[in-house]
């Protein structure tokens, strides 16, 4: 991995409550990547969370649930960790949890495991927003996932009332979309169609996902230095990404 310079912007944080006793720092990287470290000395865990400026309002019209999708499909496998179930069971191995959301303006992916995990937690989390892989061969099995997840959805009454007053909104507005995805969104319309939905996942993700979309913090009871030496270390790399997503949100 090639050295970077050091962080664009880097300052601590002195606006907090006086019973407080954490420390917080804000850095954004070359890349465009903002950063939050938090210092908790009291801890013996750590954490880290990525949310980025894309979600389900960003869907493609001819793919609803394709924001979601791409939360799924994330976590199997990147180019320098291949293995699909590697992160979790990296995670496991160090006490830790996975998961991640999907939100109409955004999506957020979060890890908690043990202090002495963090280095590896980082490098591994890096690399999703480096170079994911988007693996064909578990497209199904997250699909009928997110099926799943929808079937549950329509039986949840609050569920039901909030799509109905979504419904009558303005056609046009992205609140009236399909967000979740089902079968029928994400594999049997795209054959019917032929589409090839990987290849759109990825077109997609080139279009939304880079850094300067991208919001991260970490947590840990290491110093707030060393937090934001080891965030340019493993996410400095992170290419700015296309000129597309260089755009505004």
């Amino acid at each position: 991995r090639p050295h970077h310079s050091g962080p664009l912007v880097s300052f601590e944080l002195e606006e907090k409550p006086r019973s407080d006793a954490k420390t917080y720092k804000f850095a954004v990287l070359a890349n465009g990547l903002q950063v939050v470290s938090v210092r908790d000395p009291s801890s013996e865990r750590a954490a880290y969370a990525m949310a980025v400026q894309a979600g389900s309002w960003d869907d493609p019209v001819e793919l609803p649930g394709l924001a979601h999708f791409c939360e799924h499909m994330l976590f199997l496998g990147t180019d320098k960790f291949p293995e699909a179930s590697g992160y979790d069971n990296f995670a496991n191995a160090y006490g830790g949890e996975v998961n991640a959301f999907t939100e109409p303006e955004m999506t957020v992916y979060f890890t908690e495991l043990s202090q002495n995990g963090l280095d590896g937690g980082l490098d591994r989390f890096g690399d999703l927003f480096r170079a994911p892989r988007f693996n064909r061969s578990f497209v199904d099995k997250e699909v009928h996932a997110i099926d799943s997840e929808h079937s549950k959805n329509v039986q949840d009454p609050a569920w039901r009332i909030t799509s109905v007053l979504h419904s009558l909104a303005n056609p046009e507005a992205p609140v009236t979309h399909f967000r979740t995805g089902n079968l029928e969104t994400l594999s049997r319309r795209p054959q019917r169609q032929e589409v090839d939905t990987v290849e759109a996942l990825r077109v997609w993700y080139r279009k939304h996902y880079c850094p300067n979309r991208m919001r991260l913090v970490t947590y840990s009871p290491e110093s707030l230095e060393h937090q934001i030496e080891k965030v340019q270390h493993f996410f400095g790399d992170i290419p700015t990404g296309s000129e597309a997503c260089q755009g505004p949100v």
